[in-house]
């Protein structure tokens, strides 16, 4: 939204207009980042908001409407999974072009090891769910599967693409996509998903009783290739660069949004359980994963233009965001730590019985020791971020409180 308000502020054209009028030797200027703060601010604003709302949706004072749709429909939950696939895609190994010569040598171990990790949380959660008696809706991913799965497959394509030829992500994007939306609608999958093979909704062998994750992981490949384009897009570091690519944004804005509404109104509409095309081009709209990148053409075209680029010596010691950057670094490990609070916290309270103020008590203790676990971690790491302060962290906690309290 910094953009359109950018571009449809009359003060904010007439200070374009003069900086390439009398300050054009600054379109020369680089934006040189090996870490985007566009893509670290997404990356960790999807994992803080996911984070509260798997705990929140438990107790009562959490709005129904933003709980997850059950078949059709959307909610601010149905983004979780999306977002965090496209999070992944975007700093991908395939998004930052890395040359398979240059990674021949640990590529195939990184890739069982990183494979192995989500195969192992996905039975670990199996396992603890079915010990503890934890409540869980089947209909989501199926009985036996859950989104460790989806992304440990999501992986092992990735790693199998690396090993080919192929570059056109976009492309191939499209065709899983149509491919998936195809089979759910001509080849009877959506009713598969939806009723099971009798059209009873019985569970009766692996498949069917996991026929909503099995299903879905296609849906997110091809999210998740889209995601990889996208992350791609990266190109010079020249602020004239920056400056088209803003213009370009806009219009792929525009572009999504028909295909979401003519898809919402002759294809299918926005579906989390199947994953489908409309809940793809939804996912890449509602997610912002333009909005960051918009944001930091407009800060960071004000900012060079007005004489303040980072001197050259300062670069490499340049701190990032503290907190977010500590949480996008440990992607990961913040989400699985999320859910194990989640688990310990219904299995100590009964959360839809618990008070509205005690509630809010509960979920500021939550978040918060999230948040203190990163900032440990980045801390005492070798990437150690010295400026990371506990008034810089109270206040990006104070603002991500105030964003959910204002959607509460």
């Amino acid at each position: 939204r910094a953009c359109v308000c950018a571009c449809t502020d009359p003060d904010m054209l007439n200070f374009y207009l003069f900086c390439f009028n009398n300050h054009t030797s600054t379109l020369s200027s680089n934006l040189s980042s090996q870490r985007l703060p566009c893509i670290t601010a997404f990356r960790s604003c999807t994992l803080l908001l996911t984070a509260i709302c798997i705990l929140a949706v438990d107790f009562r004072m959490f709005p129904r409407r933003l709980a997850k749709t059950e078949i059709h429909g959307t909610g601010l939950m149905d983004l979780g999974t999306g977002c965090f696939v496209l999070a992944n895609a975007l700093t991908a190994p395939e998004a930052r072009e890395i040359s398979i010569v240059q990674i021949s040598h640990w590529f195939l171990k990184k890739q069982v090891v990183s494979t192995s990790v989500l195969v192992g949380l996905g039975i670990g959660r199996l396992v603890a769910t079915e010990i503890t008696g934890y409540h869980g809706h089947v209909t989501e991913y199926g009985t036996h599967w859950n989104f460790f799965f989806t992304l440990a497959v999501i992986r092992v394509f990735a790693a199998l693409l690396r090993l080919t030829s192929v570059r056109c992500y976009w492309g191939l994007a499209l065709i899983v996509g149509a491919a998936y939306e195809l089979a759910l609608l001509c080849f009877g999958l959506k009713s598969f998903v939806l009723h099971g093979w009798a059209g009873t909704g019985d569970r009766a062998d692996f498949i069917s009783a996991n026929r909503e994750g099995l299903a879905s992981t296609w849906g997110y490949m091809a999210l998740y290739l889209g995601g990889v384009e996208l992350g791609r897009c990266r190109g010079s570091p020249a602020l004239t660069f920056w400056l088209w690519r803003l213009l370009g944004l806009l219009f792929m804005n525009a572009v999504f949004w028909s295909l979401l509404f003519i898809c919402q109104i002759l294809v299918d509409p926005v579906s989390r359980r199947l994953a489908n095309l409309a809940f793809q081009l939804w996912t890449v709209e509602q997610s912002e994963i333009i909005d960051p990148h918009q944001d930091f053409c407009v800060v960071h075209f004000i900012w060079c233009v007005c004489g303040a680029c980072e001197p050259t010596a300062t670069r490499s010691r340049h701190l990032g965001i503290c907190l977010l950057d500590a949480i996008n670094r440990n992607a990961l490990l913040f989400f699985l730590i999320a859910n194990l609070g989640t688990g310990l916290t219904n299995l100590v309270l009964d959360t839809l019985s618990t008070p509205s103020g005690h509630a809010s008590i509960v979920l500021f203790i939550y978040i918060w020791g999230l948040c203190l676990c990163m900032h440990l971690l980045q801390s005492c790491s070798l990437r150690h971020v010295s400026n990371i302060t506990i008034n810089y962290f109270t206040l990006i906690l104070d603002i991500h409180f105030k964003e959910i309290a204002a959607l509460l």
